[in-house]
């Protein structure tokens, strides 16, 4: 799954703009998390590492779940994960027209 999504990024314009930053904090402030930090590269991949206060796969699914209901454009969403004890990374891509959209990779332990 994820190399369907490297795909079907390298069909589309990636861009990841200070809306998308400032709607990260406006999330994840309002979480009940430990700590969490995000970057953008070039104004492309959008890189979250995430700590919960207890890990759990479940917990941490229900987080991302909800953190791509909030980020999600309407016209698609796809996402894969991975993961390994203790840590789950899921790489998120959405689009808002089916021309231009943004990656994210969410890193949560």
């Amino acid at each position: 799954m994820k190399s369907f999504i490297d795909e079907l990024a390298n069909k589309l314009k990636i861009d990841a703009d200070m809306g998308i930053s400032c709607e990260i904090v406006d999330f994840f402030s309002n979480e009940e998390i430990e700590s969490y930090q995000h970057k953008v590269d070039d104004h492309k991949h959008i890189w979250i590492d995430v700590k919960m206060y207890e890990y759990g796969f479940t917990a941490a699914n229900a987080l991302f779940m909800s953190f791509m209901a909030y980020m999600s454009y309407a016209h698609f969403a796809v996402f894969s994960s991975t993961g390994g004890i203790g840590w789950t990374q899921y790489d998120f891509l959405s689009s808002m027209d089916g021309k231009t959209a943004f990656y994210c990779h969410v890193r949560i332990s």
